[in-house]
């Protein structure tokens, strides 16, 4: 069992995964998913639903963030909400599928799925690359199955889906300023139906206190509150320093 004293592994964790969502504009699921399952593994956790721990917490913890930043991106008008409101139904029900193959998974399969996920993060982050705008927004059956696919995949490696959804509106032509602010809205419904969904999994006896199906819910408190407050400074260091050195450097 985790003891209360491990809480500033947690705050640590949060300050980093906070700092680095506002530097990068990252949920901080490729930092907060690696680190919660080394510490889940030395508090002695059970190697068969580790990495599935880690990613329900994570996901949870993405929440918070989430809505400061939907809430942001909407009062500066950056929210294309009928692009929301057609990829919506998607993303719930890709979110839901996912979770539910997610928590039927062996956790080396999830945990390749991740690595091959942040992988590509990396090398995406090291070239910085943008998709050119190559066509009109399609219908909405086609943005619901785009959605679904986001939804689904995201739910393996707990992110909020913006290296999926920002580069896809990009294609679409929407600029973006209001791809980023789109995405963050679609990230919320996402990371709330993902804790849903890893919540109300039966692992069987928990193996932590404070552990609500595989979401870990001390971490979740103690890492939420660490990157709200270090989300702001990260914001701030972003504008002064030259970005795509840091962006390198992450990779």
């Amino acid at each position: 069992m985790l003891l209360i004293a491990d809480w500033p592994w947690y705050m640590m964790l949060g300050m980093t995964a906070g700092l680095l969502a506002g530097l990068f504009g990252i949920g901080g699921g490729a930092i907060m998913v690696p680190v919660l399952t080394i510490l889940l593994e030395k508090a002695g956790v059970a190697a068969t639903e580790i990495v599935h721990i880690a990613l329900g917490t994570s996901m949870a913890a993405i929440v918070p963030t989430a809505l400061a930043s939907v809430w942001s991106h909407h009062r500066r008008g950056g929210v294309r909400w009928e692009i929301f409101l057609r990829m919506l139904p998607g993303v719930l029900m890709g979110t839901i599928i996912g979770v539910v193959l997610a928590v039927r998974m062996a956790s080396i399969f999830l945990a390749i799925i991740f690595m091959l996920y942040v992988l590509g993060v990396s090398i995406h982050l090291w070239r910085d690359h943008q998709p050119r705008a190559m066509r009109e927004l399609p219908g909405v059956w086609m943005l619901s199955g785009v959605g679904a696919f986001i939804g689904g995949f995201s739910s393996w490696v707990a992110i909020g889906g913006g290296t999926l959804t920002v580069p896809f509106l990009l294609w679409c032509r929407v600029p973006l300023r209001q791809a980023i602010g789109t995405s963050s809205a679609v990230g919320l419904p996402l990371a709330l139906c993902g804790t849903i969904g890893y919540g109300l999994a039966n692992p069987g006896q928990p193996s932590l206190d404070g552990q609500v199906g595989y979401v870990y819910g001390v971490a979740v408190m103690w890492v939420t509150l660490a990157s709200v407050l270090m989300a702001p400074i990260g914001a701030w260091l972003a504008h002064r320093l030259p970005a795509m050195r840091l962006k390198r450097m992450f990779a």
